[in-house]
């Protein structure tokens, strides 16, 4: 029960502490929930796949899952934190209907401005241990009430996203040969919805939350309801999949900083452009520079993808 399950709270965080194996069923339903909640049809969720004989369910999905595995001994139901950044493995597609177990532990934790930072690491296998997803989640545990939403004050990293979108280039769909370095890619929009939202955090299994209860969110200090940041994720590996199509979901990754907030009825910009490509043994790896902003231009989320072309 959630009674008996920890605050979550930076204090109440162990390093080392582990969590799982949590099964999880990536059948039908959720698959249809999943597409609604971050509206993303893409075909290879419908139709199967000849490499496995079935639809490939949408691995970013488990991410989401394995985000939430800390939920197993922490109490969900009061929750506030802000995620930061998310790093993301696509080991192998995932078949519909296949069975996972999740599991998790706790890395790391640092404190920085004031803020309690966690570092969560978990992955998804199947029952013979083959690894399909794997990801690092850092987060803030329960904001203070005097933060500043927005001010970029977290995990200290070398390398920012520059968001420059080269006007004087021509946009692609998907990577071809030809494609070059500085080159961009098609824009894709997004229009954030309570009840996209609400199903995405939870409100099925009744969880209470910041993404889900308006209340909630504002007796945390926020002005109404926040998307959760994996929401973001979502848009973004959507956005890979339409660049590199469905093998994207066997051997893309990425990794995302967080870096304002998403709030119910924004609607947001998704861009990418070629950064680097690199000439390797089993093919072409190319990295894609990617960034969400606001109808304001809030840059709320930025990040790197890569993939590698097979030769």
């Amino acid at each position: 029960m959630a009674a008996m399950r920890k605050e979550p709270v930076f204090e109440n965080v162990e390093i080392g502490e582990s969590f799982g194996p949590v099964e999880l069923i990536a059948d039908e339903h959720y698959m249809k929930a999943h597409a609604f909640a971050v509206d993303d049809y893409s075909r290879w969720y419908f139709q199967p796949d000849p490499t496995i004989g079935t639809p490939v369910f949408p691995s970013a999905a488990i991410v989401n899952d394995l985000l939430c595995v800390y939920h197993e001994k922490y109490d969900f139901n009061s929750i506030a934190g802000l995620h930061q950044k998310e790093e993301v493995w696509y080991e192998r597609p995932i078949p519909l209907g296949m069975r996972l177990l999740l599991t998790g532990r706790y890395i790391e934790k640092f404190t920085k401005r004031g803020k309690g930072y966690v570092v969560l690491e978990a992955e998804a296998r199947d029952e013979a241990g083959n690894l399909y997803v794997r990801q690092r989640s850092t987060e803030i545990m329960r904001v203070p009430a005097n933060v500043e939403l927005g001010s970029k004050s977290g995990e200290p990293t070398s390398r920012r996203v520059s968001a420059v979108w080269p006007e004087d280039r021509v946009p692609v769909e998907q990577i071809e040969q030809a494609t070059a370095v500085g080159t961009p890619v098609i824009p894709m929009r997004k229009r954030v919805h309570q009840d996209q939202m609400s199903v995405y955090s939870g409100v099925g299994a009744f969880k209470r939350n910041i993404h889900t209860d308006q209340e909630f969110a504002q007796s945390f200090g926020f002005p109404t309801t926040l998307a959760q940041g994996m929401m973001e994720g979502c848009y973004l590996s959507e956005y890979m999949g339409r660049l590199f199509g469905p093998k994207w979901l066997s051997g893309g990754s990425y990794t995302i900083t967080f870096l304002n907030p998403v709030f119910a009825g924004d609607e947001l910009t998704c861009r990418a452009v070629v950064s680097d490509i690199q000439q390797e043994s089993d093919g072409t790896k190319y990295e894609i520079e990617m960034w969400i902003r606001k109808e304001d231009g809030t840059l709320t989320a930025g990040g790197w993808a890569w993939y590698t072309v097979s030769a």
